[in-house]
C-alpha cells in the first residue's frame, strides 16, 4: 500500500517546487517527500531536526502542483 503512495524522483522534485512557490518563506526550514507523504520540518541552528508536521499525501499535493505547472507554462509560451 505505501508503495502505491510513493512518487517519482522528477514528481518529487515538482512537489517541492510547487510548495517552495507557495509556502511563506519562513514557514518551515526544509520540506521533505517520505512514504508518500510531505511534511514541513524545522531545525535547530545545528541542523539537527526539532520538529514537524505533515502538510499532505504527495499523490494529492502533485495534482495542484501539475496544475501549477501547466499554468506557469502557458503563462510563458503566452496560451491560455
Amino acid at each position: 500500500m505505501e508503495k502505491a503512495n510513493k512518487v517519482s524522483e522528477w514528481e518529487e522534485d515538482l512537489i517541492l517546487e510547487y510548495l517552495w512557490a507557495h509556502v511563506e518563506e519562513e514557514a518551515y526550514d526544509d520540506i521533505v517527500v517520505k512514504g508518500g507523504r510531505v511534511y514541513g520540518v524545522w531545525r535547530t541552528l545545528e541542523g539537527a531536526w526539532r520538529g514537524q508536521e505533515t502538510i499532505g499525501e504527495a499523490k494529492q499535493i502533485l495534482v495542484e502542483a501539475k496544475k501549477w505547472e501547466e499554468m506557469c507554462e502557458a503563462q510563458f509560451t503566452g496560451k491560455s
